[in-house]
């Protein structure tokens, strides 16, 4: 049958035993029946006793029927005849192979000759031997196990009897037995009896609950686990379905899964929740299968697996990951593995993160060392080679980049593992630290900016000392001078050394002057002043310093606010920029002075130190120069430096602009690269007058925001993230890139359009203008923003940009920035430079 397991070997012979034992009970009533007739016609009188018949069983059987004693002869049951006291009147030949009687001993032998056992095996006492228990009891016996030890012989037989009394007038006559040897049976009982416990000590040993049930759901069979899962002896669980212990609910779902088995015979295998006692809550998983029994009947046999320690123990590694991955990303640290028999490589989450990768990308060594920048990669390379060959731990901060484009910086370490003295993996860790390293280098800046500034104040207290008790002395040698003049003719010698000595005192009072300038203990007199008209004036003055072959461009800004500062600070001040910058151009070249209204804020200045949020008017005074590099700009404040050959310069033409911007309460930012020419620009205060509210930034558009995407490329670090953050907060999706190249490879591999290039204009590689001219062939309706420190006028002189371009001078606001941008995007090119 399908799905049902056979039952074999002991189980087989016991059911064909007993298949024997009803046909010889079938054989001993028939005999009955014959008796039964022979005792009636004994009494009715119809047979005629021979004087040698003295027995019964000569009566019943006919002791000259040969026939019917051949009869009994052939029969397999063993037949005997008793006496009432027990003595064997007759037995057939199978009665006297199964008891061990000789011919001699067949017409003297008494039923206590044998020594009999009970079906337990215990010795038999007299009174139950079968014979007595009839004639006692006056019952028929059917099917009574008796044991019996044959005289003279070690084995034990096993029979089962059958026994009835014959009796006449009411007194018993003869006892009539029949048996059958079930040796066999009892051997295959005993066999299969140890068999079960054998099986049921082994179940008993197992860890799983095992159990098997009726149809009924009754419990048959439990081995001790299942017992001790409900708490309870095996005597207490057989017979019961134990409903009562689950919940109703889960009852419900087991009975349906047991009918399911019982059904269909296909097996099942369930992982469910099993409450106990309506509180103990287990994670089990099931198995049961249908077995069936030869009568037909089937029966369900089932093992119970416990998943609960399993389930918490594994939410306990769930809940552990969660938590290594929640602390690895708060610290950004990830691991790493490399089994150096495979030579498979293996990352934590945080690691693909890092990488801007998902978890499917499968990593490789070559792919992860190819992730680092190009000069990190030998560094790592050699660092794992070394790790391998020699097991040499390493401990680095390199710079990687990332599948996205983007640079970081990282702490990597690793180690190798060693079995028997050779290594067989790479362990290590990798930890994102560019937020430290940022840090760090803002600390340096700041630092540097702190120490300068500290420099200069120091500078300034010594020069402005310098120049106090210098003036003293001056004061004395000019009064001197002019006195002694007077005394003296014209014509005499003395009179040109006088003279010399006038024009050298008045060119140190000068000296001095800047000094005081510098560290801004000047004594000025402060004027409300409209610089467009202040600069105007003084154009054609600073055209015939800077000479015929350089062109100086004037491009004030209408509408300028009014600032208060002594006319003469505003000469000396122009007057020492003109100089630089026509000292800067070798032969013919540019000079551009620009006016512009500026608004600045407390969020432009949380990036950029030095700055005060405010209204300011700004002059920018560019030139198409030699330009400066980063170590000549740190410099270029301190009295008494110059690039300039010896004599050609005092060294405090800039220390005197510094001095007297700060002493305005203003500040300055130069934009400078080797090469490309420089720009100073330089930050008034906004004046107004008392009592009258000053708006800040009343002039700053707007904050507009927008959906569209902007390729960025900004060779400076600091503006790059700065511009991609003022962006993005805004809406658009910024792809940053901090090298033309870069940009346009990501252009290339990108998948949607791009609206708006933003672009520095004097980079690395090749300059903005070449970007976007490679670019346009990539999108030709792009629209393109240039950015620079230079002003509009001056980068459009350099021919790097065309006029009319959209343009935007840094630094640059919040508001100055987006603003650009959605104009560059609306369509409206112009010239956005302050």
């Amino acid at each position: 049958m399908e799905g049902d397991a056979n039952i074999e070997g002991p189980v087989g012979e016991v059911e064909g035993l007993r298949g024997e034992i009803a046909d010889l009970e079938r054989r001993v009533e028939r005999l009955r029946a014959q008796l039964a007739r022979a005792e009636r016609d004994r009494a009715a009188g119809d047979v005629v006793a021979d004087p040698g018949v003295t027995s019964l069983a000569d009566t019943a059987f006919g002791v000259g029927e040969p026939a019917l004693q051949a009869v009994l002869d052939r029969l397999p049951t063993g037949v005997c005849v008793h006496a009432p006291d027990g003595r064997v009147l007759f037995s057939n030949r199978a009665a006297r192979a199964l008891l061990g009687l000789t011919e001699a001993q067949r017409a003297v032998a008494t039923c206590g000759e044998w020594c009999l056992l009970r079906d337990d095996g215990s010795a038999m006492p007299a009174e139950e031997h079968p014979v007595n228990r009839v004639l006692s009891s006056g019952e028929d016996l059917h099917g009574y196990v008796v044991g019996i030890e044959r005289p003279g012989s070690a084995d034990l037989t096993w029979l089962a009897c059958n026994a009835f009394v014959s009796e006449a007038q009411g007194e018993p006559t003869a006892v009539f037995v029949s048996f059958s040897d079930i040796t066999a049976l009892k051997r295959s009982e005993q066999a299969l009896s140890d068999g079960r416990q054998r099986l049921a000590n082994i179940l008993d040993t197992l860890g799983d609950p095992v159990f098997v049930k009726d149809s009924d759901h009754r419990i048959l069979f439990a081995n001790r686990a299942f017992c001790d899962l409900f708490g309870m002896e095996l005597e207490a669980v057989i017979g019961k379905t134990l409903a009562e212990h689950v919940p109703d609910d889960e009852q419900v779902h087991f009975l349906a899964v047991d009918r399911r088995v019982l059904e269909t015979g296909q097996p099942e295998e369930c992982e469910e929740t099993f409450t106990l006692h309506g509180r103990d809550q287990r994670h089990i998983v099931t198995r049961k299968a249908r077995i069936s029994e030869p009568s037909g009947n089937h029966l369900l046999v089932g093992s119970v697996h416990d998943l609960t320690t399993r389930k918490a123990a594994e939410e306990a590694l769930r809940q552990s990951q969660r938590l290594l991955d929640v602390t690895s990303r708060i610290a950004k640290v990830g691991g790493w593995q490399i089994d150096l028999r495979s030579e498979r490589l293996a990352w934590t989450r945080e690691v693909y993160r890092l990488h801007d990768v998902d978890e499917t990308f499968e990593p490789t060594v070559a792919t992860a060392i190819d992730f680092y920048a190009p000069d990190s990669k030998p560094l790592i390379a050699d660092a794992v080679r070394r790790a391998v060959e020699e097991g040499a731990p390493f401990d680095l901060e390199l710079e990687i980049i990332t599948a996205g484009g983007t640079h970081r910086w990282v702490h990597t370490t690793g180690r190798s593992r060693a079995e028997h003295g050779r290594p067989v993996e790479l362990l290590g860790t990798i930890q994102d630290i560019s937020e430290r390293r940022r840090a760090e280098a803002e600390r340096d800046r700041l630092e540097a900016q702190l120490e300068q500034a500290q420099k200069l104040e120091s500078i300034g207290r010594l020069a402005g000392g310098v120049a106090h008790d210098f003036n003293n002395m001056l004061t004395v040698i000019l009064g001197n001078t002019r006195f002694a003049l007077r005394q003296v003719p014209t014509d005499a010698p003395l009179y040109a050394d006088l003279l010399e000595i006038q024009s050298a005192a008045g060119r140190s009072a000068q000296l001095t002057g800047q000094l005081l300038a510098f560290a801004r203990k000047q004594v000025i007199s402060p004027q409300v002043l409209d610089l467009n008209a202040t600069l105007s004036g003084m154009v054609n003055m600073l055209q015939r310093l800077i000479g015929e072959d350089i062109h100086l461009a004037w491009a004030p800004q209408p509408d300028l606010w009014a600032v208060k500062v002594d006319p003469s600070q505003i000469d000396q001040i122009l007057v020492n920029l003109c100089i630089n910058a026509r000292d800067a151009i070798a032969d013919v070249g540019k000079v551009t002075i620009e006016t512009h209204n500026r608004s600045i804020d407390e969020a432009y200045c949380a990036d950029h130190a030095g700055y005060v949020a405010g209204d300011y008017v700004q002059i920018a005074v560019s030139d198409d120069g030699c330009g400066m590099d980063e170590s000549t700009l740190s410099c270029i404040f301190e009295p008494f430096f110059s690039t300039k050959a010896t004599g050609a310069g005092t060294g405090l033409g800039l220390a005197t602009v510094y001095g007297v911007v700060k002493q305005n309460g203003g500040f300055i930012n130069v934009y400078s690269e080797p090469g490309a020419g420089t720009t100073f620009t330089l930050y008034w205060p906004r004046f107004v007058e008392e009592g009258t509210q000053r708006p800040l930034g009343e002039t700053v558009r707007a904050i507009q925001g927008g959906l569209e995407t902007i390729l960025l490329v900004e060779d400076e670090p600091g503006i790059l993230r700065l511009t991609t953050r003022i962006l993005t907060t805004y809406g658009y999706t910024v792809v940053a890139a901090s090298r033309p190249r870069e940009a346009i490879r990501l252009a290339q591999e990108r998948a949607g359009a791009i609206d708006l290039l933003v672009t520095d204009v004097v980079m690395p590689e090749m300059n903005g203008r070449d970007l976007a001219d490679h670019l346009l062939a990539l999108f030709p309706s792009l629209k393109r923003l240039f950015i620079s420190g230079y002003t509009a006028n001056v980068i459009v002189h350099h021919g790097v940009l065309d006029e009319g371009v959209s343009f935007l001078q840094k630094p640059f606001s919040v508001e100055e920035l987006t603003g650009a941008v959605r104009t560059a995007l609306d369509g409206v090119a112009s010239d956005l430079a302050r």
